[in-house]
């Protein structure tokens, strides 16, 4: 088993009509490093959902992170290069989708669940049997 994360090993999103998304299928520790300091309040501590206001003003960074190819074409048929500017004009349904398959592949972890990864001498306590929550997108 290795330990380091294959750059090229990407998941495939189906947009229908011949479109995609490649999205990475891990993120890397890097990756996380700049994730976990933009998701502050964006999962709902009590019902373990993601609060999408929150996820609108990070979608842009974090898909820049997941995003790695696609072949999405504009309103003139011409190919979009993929950018952060590009990713900024997608429309909600398709940001929900692959931000949806990027939690899949790589969950998010509650405020809890980051607390309690601390190390011991930096942690209160953890919680028995505390287990990873679903997160669902709440409209």
């Amino acid at each position: 088993m290795g330990h380091f994360v294959a750059q090229d090993d990407l998941h495939r999103i189906d947009l229908g009509d011949g479109e995609w998304v490649d999205i990475k299928r891990e993120f890397d520790t890097d990756d996380w490093i700049r994730v976990e300091g933009m998701i502050s309040g964006l999962v709902d501590e009590t019902t373990g959902q993601l609060r999408t206001g929150v996820l609108f003003r990070n979608a842009k960074a974090l898909l820049s992170i997941a995003i790695k190819a696609w072949n999405l074409l504009g309103a003139d048929g011409q190919a979009v290069p993929l950018s952060e500017e590009s990713i900024g004009r997608l429309n909600r349904e398709t940001l929900l989708k692959i931000s949806g398959a990027v939690n899949e592949l790589n969950p998010l972890r509650t405020e809890t669940e980051r607390k309690e990864s601390a190390p011991a001498s930096t942690r209160r306590s953890r919680r028995a049997g505390a287990s990873r929550k679903s997160l669902t997108v709440v409209p």
